[in-house]
C-alpha cells in the first residue's frame, strides 16, 4: 500500500496505521510534489535555521533547540513555499515537562499567528489542534495522541490547496478544509514551534506542489 496523504485520510475512519509507517520510514506525498528541502541532505546546517529563542546546536547528527522558559520558533531562513507545501519532521522532545512537536505552515514573517500552527502535544501537552492565525479551529481539536518525553515521532504537516492535516506515525490526527487558504508571498515560511522542552529534530523533509497538479487517488 502506497503512503501518500489520502491513504492516510482513509486510515483515519478505520483507527489503523496506512501501510505500517513507523518513525523511520519516508513519506510518500503522492504524484506531482518535489522535494523542496531536506535537512538529511549532508546533515542539518545551523546556517539554515534561525530561532526565536533558546539554544540552536546539532548533536548526533540532529538538530536540536533548547528551549527557554517559553515559546521557541524555529524557522528555515531563505526559502518561500507559497501554496501547497508539506513538512515532514522525525522529531523527539525531552525535560521535565514536555509540550509541542508543532509543524507551522504559510507562516508570515511575524510569529506562528501570522500562519497555520498545527499543534502536537500542545498547551502543555494536552491536545491536538489547528490553529490559523492565532485562532484554533474548534473542529480540529482532539486529545490524543500526546507526546511521550524522549520517544521518536513520524509528524507530518500538510496543506494541499487549503486541506489542512496533521499526521502521526501514519494516523491522520485532523483534518479541515480551509475554504480561504493562507497562501502567496506573505505566507511562505515554514518552521517549528514548541515551548519549554528541547526538541530535537533527526529528519526534516519539505515539499512543494507545483500549480495545478493532481493528488493522489485512492
Amino acid at each position: 500500500m502506497k503512503t501518500g496523504m489520502l491513504v492516510a485520510v482513509a486510515a483515519l475512519s478505520t483507527g489503523v496505521l496506512f501501510g505500517g509507517l513507523g518513525c523511520q520510514q519516508a513519506y510518500d506525498p503522492g504524484p506531482g510534489w518535489t522535494v523542496a528541502y531536506s535537512m538529511e541532505a549532508g546533515g542539518p546546517k545551523l546556517s539554515d535555521w534561525t530561532t526565536s529563542s533558546g539554544k540552536l546546536e546539532t548533536v548526533s547528527g540532529g538538530l536540536v533547540v533548547k528551549a527557554s522558559d517559553g515559546e521557541t520558533l524555529l524557522t528555515l531562513k531563505d526559502r518561500k513555499f507559497r501554496g501547497s507545501v508539506i513538512v515532514e519532521c522525525v522529531a523527539s522532545v525531552t525535560g521535565e515537562k514536555v509540550s509541542d512537536i508543532s509543524p507551522m505552515l504559510n507562516m508570515d514573517d511575524s510569529d506562528w499567528k501570522g500562519g497555520y500552527l498545527l499543534q502536537f502535544g500542545g498547551r502543555a501537552n494536552t491536545l491536538c489542534r489547528l490553529m490559523k492565525e492565532g485562532e484554533e479551529v474548534s473542529s480540529t481539536v482532539k486529545k490524543q495522541p500526546l507526546l511521550v518525553p524522549g520517544k521518536t515521532y513520524h509528524v507530518v504537516a500538510v496543506n494541499d490547496g487549503g486541506k489542512i492535516c496533521l499526521l502521526v506515525d501514519g494516523i491522520e490526527v485532523f483534518q479541515y478544509r480551509d475554504t480561504q487558504p493562507l497562501n502567496g508571498a506573505g505566507h511562505d515560511r515554514i518552521g517549528f514551534y514548541t515551548y519549554h522542552t528541547t526538541l530535537k529534530l533527526d529528519k526534516v523533509t519539505v515539499y512543494v506542489k507545483k500549480a495545478g497538479a493532481a493528488g493522489k487517488k485512492t
